[in-house]
């Protein structure tokens, strides 16, 4: 597709761009794709999509305090949008909100119409989702919570995008100095349920509506 960006990167081609985006939108095609094959799409009630490379300065916020009609996602790494890289969904917003590659494939016209209007030569994965969710009336309901996780890699592993620094007091390869910051300030804060849940309560104002 023509449009200025990284947003599809990956996608062998003469257009080939820097990143991983276009596999991000078909991974999440697949995991919707599995969910309703194997009908596990209707034995849960909340699905967390996430990254298998994140480590945790703290738990994961309990779903006590995550509100079933709210899509959470981390409150960071959002480049002009929100991040890509974990999402608390409910089952009746999972298709829809995981269905990002359906335009790419089914209204390619139509969606570079659409995405004309931003009038952006920088569109990454992320403000693609942000464009994305708001398309699809969800983003009135995306919500945030303090940014508790940071990625890190393999010595061997490849990277498309951040090699990373070494960290000895970590014990790991982090590819994102800023999340490993933005973790390091609740580690220790949060030890468990009744910590967020404290949190939650004392600091509304740290779980803020995507607006």
């Amino acid at each position: 597709m023509q449009q200025d960006g990284n947003w599809l990167g990956a996608i062998k081609g003469p257009l080939e761009r820097r990143g991983g985006g276009g596999p991000c939108l078909y991974f999440r095609w697949f995991l919707r794709h599995k969910l309703v094959q194997t009908g596990l799409l209707d034995r849960y009630d909340r699905f967390i999509i996430t990254r298998s490379d994140y480590m945790w300065a703290c738990p994961h916020p309990p779903l006590s305090i995550l509100a079933p009609e709210g899509i959470w996602i981390p409150n960071g790494e959002s480049h002009g949008g929100v991040t890509d890289r974990h999402m608390v969904v409910s089952r009746r917003d999972l298709k829809a909100a995981l269905g990002l590659i359906d335009d790419v494939v089914l209204r390619p016209d139509d969606l570079l119409g659409r995405l004309a209007s931003l009038n952006r030569t920088d569109l990454n994965l992320e403000i693609y989702l942000y464009f994305h969710l708001r398309e699809c009336g969800l983003l009135s309901r995306a919500r945030l919570f303090p940014y508790v996780m940071f990625l890190v890699r393999g010595e061997n592993e490849a990277s498309r995008w951040s090699a990373g620094q070494w960290n000895e007091e970590v014990g790991a390869w982090i590819k994102y100095g800023p999340e490993l910051a933005a973790a390091k300030e609740w580690r220790g804060k949060i030890t468990g349920r009744l910590d967020w849940e404290k949190l939650f309560e004392d600091r509304p104002e740290l779980f803020p509506p995507r607006v």
